[in-house]
């Protein structure tokens, strides 16, 4: 395989696994998503994606089965981008700077 090939079948992988929830995330809700809602969606996504993953190789006619991998990593990589910051801590502020007294 070429690496131009090589390089389409990255990004078809990508736009396949984590197209749909960044669509969600980015198209439709427009803000994070909370952790547990997140959570559910990669793993229905991902099962889901998986799932016709294989359909589609058995009617081509494909042996074998499509990586599993490719789904795991994919999907977990679009959970991170699109689950809703954790607020729970509040960042570190650093004080100003006052004026120092001449002595």
């Amino acid at each position: 395989m070429n690496m131009q090939g090589l390089l389409l079948d990255l990004a078809l992988t990508l736009v396949y696994y984590m197209g749909p929830l960044l669509l969600y995330r980015f198209a439709i809700v427009r803000h994070g998503i909370p952790k547990k809602k997140a959570r559910k969606a990669s793993i229905i996504s991902g099962i889901v994606m998986y799932v016709i993953m294989i359909v589609v190789y058995f009617v081509l006619g494909m042996e074998g089965a499509p990586n599993m991998a490719a789904a795991v990593i994919w999907t977990a990589v679009a959970y991170f981008i699109i689950r809703e910051e954790d607020l729970s801590e509040p960042a570190e502020e650093e004080e100003p700077e006052g004026r120092q007294a001449d002595q």
